[in-house]
C-alpha cells in the first residue's frame, strides 16, 4: 500500500534530493555517488509502479526527474559525478545532461516519435476490422477456437453477415495462417490484415521515427543509428551484423533444403495447377526458395511439415497453474538457485494484484536473492491492453516484476500455455535469475551490452524446452500424465532461426546507411523493407506484404538493439 502512494514517494523523492544537494555541497564524491543512485532508483520505481498500472504515478514521475537532472547536471560541473564512472546513474542519461539543447531536443523527438509509432503499431496488432466467415470456412483450426468467434445468441444474431466473427489481428492473422485448411480464407485473412498498416499510417510513422533517429546519431558523431546502438556489443559494425546474418541464412538455407523440398512437395500435391508448373521448372541446384509457395501458404504448409499441428495436441500439457512453478524449479536448477513460492500474497497485506504469483528467490545455501513476481496476462481494462513483448523489469534492489502478457482463458476454462508461450516463461525468468544474482545497482545491469544480458535468458529458455526435460514439468491438465516420447518428437521445439534472422535484418538495415528516410516515402520504407526481407526469405513476398506487421515492426521500435537477443 505505502509504494502505490503516489504522494509518500514524492516525499521520498524530495528527501533524496535534499540528501543529494548536501553531499554536492559538501563535495563528498562517495555520498554524492550513493544519494545519487538512491534518488535514481526511486524515479525507476516510480516509472515501473506506472507501466503496471498503478495510478497516479504519471503526473509526480516529473517532479523527480527534473529535480534529479538539475542536481546530477550540478554533479557533473563539479566533477563529482563522471559519465561511465559514477555507479546508479545511466550513462546514457548522464550523456543527455551533457548535450547541447538541440540534441536534447532531438532526444525528446525521439521519444515522441517512437510513442506514435508504437500507438500505430499496436493498433494494427489489435485489428481495426471483422471479417465474417461461415461453416467449413475456418476449417483446420481447433473447434473449440473457432466456436470463441460464434455469437452466443446463435442463429438468433440475424444481423451477422456470417456465422463467425473475427477480428483480424495479429494473433488470429498467425493461427488461421498456420492452420486454417482452406487457402481463400488464408488468402482473404492476409490481404485484410497486413492491408491495415499503409492505411493507418505506419509506414510514415515509422519513416518519421527513423529520420528523427538518424539526426540524433549523427550528431552524437555516427553514421547511423545502427552504429550508434551496436557500439557494445560482440558485433559492433553494422556491415559486420549484415554479414554474420548473410552468413547464418546460408548455413540455415542448407540445412533447411529437406524441409523446403517436403513444403515444394506437399504444394504441389494439393494443387494440380502447381504440380503442372513443377513438372515444367528445372530443379537446378538447392537453392533454398520454394518454387510452388508463396508467403500465403508458408506458414500453413510449414506447420504439416514440421508437425506444428501437433503444438495444440502438446498445449493440453502445460496447463498454466502448474506449468509456471515446474518452469521455475527446472530454471531454478540451470542456475543453482531454488524458487520457493508464496504461499500467500494477500492484495491488502502485499498490495499485488491476485493474478500475480510471487517466488522467494534463494541461493543453494538458502540466502535469499530477493522476490521475482510473475503475471501471466494482464488485469481486464477498459482500455485494450498493448501488445508489448513480455518483459522481466527490477522494480527496485531485490524485487523483480515479470509480466508474460499473454492471452487469458476464457471464463470456466483452464489456462493452457503455448509451446511459444512456454518458451518466453523460461527466458523471462532466466533474466529475473541475472538481475537478482548480478549485486550491482539496476543503473549499472542496464548499461550493460544486450548480448550479455540476454545470454542466461536464451540459456534458460534452451534448456526448458530440451525434450527430456519437458517431461519433467509437463503434465495433461485432466489426466494428469506426462506427454509421449513420440509426441515430443513429433513437435517443433527448437526455436526457429530463420524469422529471427528476416526481423533482425529489417531492423538493422532500416536503421543503416543504406536506407536514407531524409529522401523517402512510406511506400519507399515498405519496399526498402520487404526488400531485405526478401534477401533471407525462402518464399516471394506478397503485394501486400510489409514485414512491420510482425515481430520486425516491434524491433524497428526498438532500434537494433534487437541484434543483442541473436547475438
Amino acid at each position: 500500500r505505502d509504494l502505490s502512494s503516489s504522494l509518500l514517494w514524492l516525499r521520498a523523492c524530495r528527501g533524496a534530493g535534499a540528501a543529494l544537494r548536501a553531499a554536492i555541497a559538501r563535495r563528498d564524491g562517495a555520498d554524492v555517488e550513493a544519494r545519487a543512485a538512491h534518488f535514481a532508483g526511486l524515479l525507476r520505481l516510480a516509472g515501473q509502479l506506472s507501466a503496471m498500472g498503478v495510478p497516479r504515478f504519471g503526473w509526480v514521475r516529473k517532479f523527480g526527474r527534473a529535480d534529479l537532472r538539475r542536481m546530477a547536471k550540478e554533479g557533473l560541473d563539479e566533477g563529482l559525478i563522471v559519465a561511465g564512472k559514477t555507479r546508479g546513474l545511466r550513462a546514457e542519461h548522464l550523456l543527455s545532461f551533457r548535450m547541447e539543447r538541440s540534441e536534447g531536443e532531438l532526444m525528446g523527438q525521439e521519444a515522441k516519435h517512437r510513442a506514435e509509432y508504437s500507438a500505430a503499431l499496436q493498433k494494427c496488432f489489435r485489428g481495426t476490422q471483422d471479417m465474417y466467415f461461415r461453416d467449413g470456412e475456418l476449417a483446420g483450426l481447433p473447434e473449440a477456437y473457432i466456436n470463441t468467434f460464434a455469437s452466443k445468441l446463435g442463429k438468433g444474431a440475424v444481423w451477422r453477415r456470417g456465422k463467425y466473427k473475427v477480428e483480424i489481428g495479429v494473433k488470429t492473422m498467425s493461427n488461421v495462417l498456420h492452420y486454417c485448411e482452406k487457402r481463400e480464407t488464408r488468402s482473404r485473412v492476409f490481404e485484410a490484415y497486413y492491408s491495415q498498416f499503409s492505411k493507418f499510417g505506419v509506414h510514415d510513422a515509422a519513416l518519421q521515427l527513423l529520420r528523427t533517429r538518424r539526426e540524433l546519431a549523427q550528431s552524437l558523431g555516427y553514421a547511423s543509428w545502427a552504429e550508434y546502438e551496436l557500439r557494445s556489443l560482440t558485433v559492433s559494425e553494422p556491415k559486420e551484423a549484415h554479414a554474420l546474418l548473410e552468413r547464418c541464412w546460408r548455413e540455415t538455407r542448407a540445412r533447411l533444403q529437406p524441409v523446403l523440398q517436403k513444403m515444394d512437395d506437399l504444394a504441389a500435391s494439393r494443387s494440380p495447377d502447381l504440380a503442372a508448373l513443377a513438372a515444367k521448372t528445372p530443379a537446378g541446384e538447392s537453392t533454398g526458395r520454394l518454387r510452388n509457395v508463396d508467403i500465403v501458404d508458408e506458414a500453413f504448409l510449414s506447420a504439416r511439415v514440421r508437425g506444428k499441428q501437433e503444438a495444440f495436441k502438446l498445449a493440453q500439457y502445460f496447463p498454466a497453474e502448474s506449468v509456471v512453478d515446474g518452469i521455475a524449479d527446472v530454471v531454478g536448477q540451470a542456475f543453482n538457485v531454488r524458487f520457493r513460492r508464496v504461499a500467500r500474497n494477500a492484495h491488502l497485506e502485499a498490495g499485488w494484484r491476485p493474478s500475480v504469483r510471487a517466488y522467494d528467490l534463494q541461493d543453494a545455501s538458502g540466502q535469499r536473492l530477493g522476490f521475482v513476481y510473475v503475471e501471466l496476462s494482464r488485469p481486464w481494462s477498459l482500455r485494450p491492453a498493448p501488445m508489448d513483448r513480455a518483459g522481466a523489469a527490477v522494480v527496485c534492489p531485490g524485487h523483480v516484476f515479470v509480466n508474460l502478457q499473454f492471452s487469458s482463458a476464457s471464463w470456466g476454462h483452464t489456462k493452457l500455455l503455448a509451446v511459444e508461450e512456454v518458451r518466453v516463461l523460461a527466458h523471462e525468468l532466466g533474466h529475473a535469475v541475472h538481475m537478482l544474482c548480478h549485486g550491482a545497482c539496476t543503473a549499472d545491469f542496464d548499461d550493460w551490452p544486450m548480448d550479455v544480458k540476454e545470454l542466461p535468458s536464451i540459456l534458460a529458455e534452451t534448456v526448458a524446452l530440451h525434450p527430456s526435460v519437458v517431461s519433467q514439468y509437463a503434465r495433461h491438465h485432466a489426466s494428469k500424465g506426462p506427454p509421449s516420447d513420440d509426441l515430443l518428437r513429433r513437435c517443433e521445439l527448437v526455436r526457429p532461426i530463420t524469422g529471427y534472422l528476416q526481423d533482425t535484418h529489417v531492423a538493422l538495415g532500416l536503421h543503416g546507411e543504406g536506407f536514407n528516410p531524409h529522401i523517402s516515402t512510406g511506400e519507399d520504407l515498405r519496399e526498402a523493407a520487404v526488400e531485405l526481407w526478401q534477401s533471407l526469405s525462402p518464399v516471394k513476398a506478397h503485394p501486400a506484404f510489409t514485414p512491420l506487421g510482425g515481430t520486425a515492426g516491434l524491433y524497428l521500435g526498438e532500434g537494433a538493439g534487437p541484434l543483442g537477443d541473436f547475438l
